[in-house]
């Protein structure tokens, strides 16, 4: 398939695993999805791919489901888990690009050196799922140029590593600098980090 421009909208939010299921729905084959995470050489994931409808729209959802609950690594590590992989040479660069800027935004919000920065959830099996699944998804796409609308920004707050984290959360509002947003007057989180990265 060749999709030159993708384009995204962002109406509910963007993540990981709803940029997999937008590219899913977009015609990537699931065997292609999963062949290509397979690349990656990392035991105890799985995807959970199921149709849910929102607002009377249907839409396809994607869960990944880890056994590894390790949610906590640093960068190296990760970077070390994508050079390892089989991946094509150009996707492991973007992979690890898109790492590096979520790292840089923590180094930024936290006022820490990059090589001391934990990432948090952002170190997960599932976010390295997310992430390599949607570059590897476009490139099979032939995806060459992707647009998107405003990203909409959730109120309130969450759970995470350190405590009460305000909504937006600090590392997507870094990650979005410069970039357009709207504010939605629903709780929740509507964009990721990850999504806000890839």
């Amino acid at each position: 398939m060749n999709y030159p421009l993708a384009y995204f909208d962002c109406i509910g939010g963007a993540s990981g695993d709803m940029l997999l299921g937008a590219l899913l729905d977009a015609g990537l084959p699931l065997e292609r999805l999963r062949a290509d995470l397979a690349k990656l050489s990392l035991p105890g994931f799985d995807l959970r791919v199921h149709t849910v409808y929102k607002n009377g729209f249907r839409a396809t959802r994607v869960d990944v489901i880890v056994e590894d609950r390790q949610t906590e690594r640093h960068l190296p590590q990760i970077v070390t888990v994508i050079r390892h992989s089989t991946l094509p040479s150009h996707l492991k660069e973007k992979a690890i690009a898109i790492f590096h800027r979520m790292g840089e935004a923590e180094a930024r919000i936290h006022g820490l050196p990059l090589e001391e920065v934990h990432l948090h959830e952002l170190g997960g099996l599932d976010t390295i799922v997310d992430v390599t699944g949607v570059l590897a998804g476009l490139d099979a796409l032939g995806v060459q140029q992707i647009h998107a609308s405003p990203l909409p920004m959730g109120t309130g707050g969450t759970q995470g590593a350190h405590g009460h984290i305000p909504l937006p959360a600090p590392a997507t509002l870094e990650l979005l600098k410069g970039l357009p947003i709207e504010g939605r007057p629903e709780p929740g989180e509507t964009v990721t980090p990850t999504g806000a990265a890839l």
